[in-house]
């Protein structure tokens, strides 16, 4: 695991934080395989309404509005964009909880293999983007049972927005009253951050790495943005921190998956990809018609 060597100072900081975390406070991922390699990842994110409004007022005083969090989850070109393996897409509806929003999404695939998910990362120095893969899965058979070991950087990229605490003794004052505000700063910006990854294979569990609980079929690992902000003056909770996989191997024997499950899965993907295509084709009648306007 690399160390988190991040040292942006004073507003650049406050800036390259609000861009990136505050567009997704809470993030939930729920992977489920079935036994012939095909399953879903539904995703969900929910973001405060007074941070959105903060990362747009920012943006138009420093440079442009800040792109819509919700954008990968509602628009047909990016998800195709972005993602690569899923046949299809079924999108949810935005909804409004309290001082949250939040929005869901789900993608089926045939084969966990191909799964690919993409995002451009920003330079926070340069601006320069660059596309990586966030996550990616590879399924094999192995002497222990069935192997599945996932690629994620979706837990790096939010592990990344936690900088060093100044150091150097040229200044002590100076450096402990720049990390006192540091940490002020980024808990009323992460202090409600919470970032899930879940999961569920066909059969028994016999050994995993880099996640956090199990729980008869399913594994889990998350991140808090009470994890990052502990992690500023407390080696050990830094030492933790950077410790939380962005790669993890799951185990299992056997399938306990019912044929009920399957053919209740079955179902759902074809009509999830019936109307993938109508969703499709009525998002390019809509750009069509906004060009002719």
């Amino acid at each position: 695991m690399k160390a988190i060597t991040r040292r942006v100072p004073g507003l650049l900081l406050g800036l390259w934080i609000a861009s990136t975390l505050v567009q997704c406070v809470q993030f939930t991922q729920e992977t489920t395989l079935l036994p012939d390699g095909s399953g879903k990842i539904r995703i969900v994110v929910a973001v405060k309404k007074s941070m959105m409004a903060m990362v747009s007022a920012m943006g138009k005083e420093f440079g442009g509005e800040q792109k819509n969090p919700f954008d990968q989850l509602t628009s047909t070109r990016e998800l195709e964009a972005n993602t690569e393996g899923f046949v299809a897409w079924r999108l949810g509806q935005k909804a409004e909880d309290g001082e949250w929003v939040r929005m869901d999404a789900t993608g089926y695939f045939e084969d966990i293999g191909r799964v690919r998910m993409y995002d451009d990362e920003e330079d926070p120095n340069t601006g320069e983007k660059t596309r990586k893969v966030k996550l990616a899965f590879e399924r094999k058979t192995t002497e222990a049972g069935e192997e599945l070991v996932i690629n994620n950087r979706i837990l790096d990229q939010a592990k990344e927005q936690s900088p060093e605490t100044p150091e150097g003794d040229e200044n002590k004052e100076m450096a402990e009253a720049m990390a006192k505000a540091m940490k002020d700063m980024l808990k009323g910006m992460i202090g409600d951050m919470k970032i899930s990854l879940s999961f569920t294979v066909p059969g028994a569990i016999k050994e995993s790495e880099g996640f956090m609980e199990t729980d008869g079929r399913t594994v889990t690992v998350g991140l808090t943005g009470e994890m990052i902000l502990a992690s500023l003056d407390d080696p050990e909770a830094k030492r933790k921190l950077q410790e939380t996989a962005d790669r993890g191997r799951i185990v299992w024997t056997g399938n306990e998956t019912t044929e009920d499950e399957v053919q209740a899965f079955r179902k759902e993907m074809a009509e999830a990809k019936e109307s993938w295509e109508k969703v499709k084709k009525e998002s390019e009648a809509k750009e069509a018609e906004s060009k002719k306007e």
